[in-house]
């Protein structure tokens, strides 16, 4: 589900981010699309929804720069930023990706978050799906 919000000097869309079969909706990814350079995407979300989410970020930023900020890299929130940067790029966007200095390693190259996400989460993080490293 997407819903837009109008705030005057800009826009904000809220998507839904939660994988299927978890019933409530409970993970989100925001975009702010305020001016004509840049639109900024806050979470992506986890792996498995990716696509989706590289999808509809696509069509809001129209072709300019994505600056994905992750508030933390855990894999419900940013364990899809390195497959949505990559499906992105392939569209030919710019893509950046703003990651607190402590959690850029784990999003360059995530297997270790990866292990720790399986010993922690079980059977949720293989719904979440596997991070892939950020395009460098």
């Amino acid at each position: 589900m997407e819903k837009r919000i109008d705030l005057g000097y800009s826009r904000l869309y809220v998507l839904d981010a939660t994988p299927r079969g978890f019933g409530a909706e409970y993970i989100r990814v925001y975009i702010v699309d305020g001016d004509e350079h840049a639109v900024a995407v806050v979470e992506t979300g986890p792996a498995s929804v990716a696509e989706s989410v590289a999808k509809a970020v696509a069509e809001i930023a129209d072709g300019r720069q994505v600056e994905i900020i992750l508030t933390h890299v855990h894999i419900d929130h940013g364990g899809g930023a390195g497959r949505v940067a990559r499906l992105l790029a392939e569209q030919g966007l710019q893509v950046a990706i703003w990651a607190h200095p402590r959690g850029a390693p784990h999003i360059a190259d995530p297997l270790k978050l990866w292990k720790a996400s399986n010993k922690a989460l079980g059977e949720t993080a293989l719904v979440y799906g596997e991070p892939e490293p950020a395009p460098s």
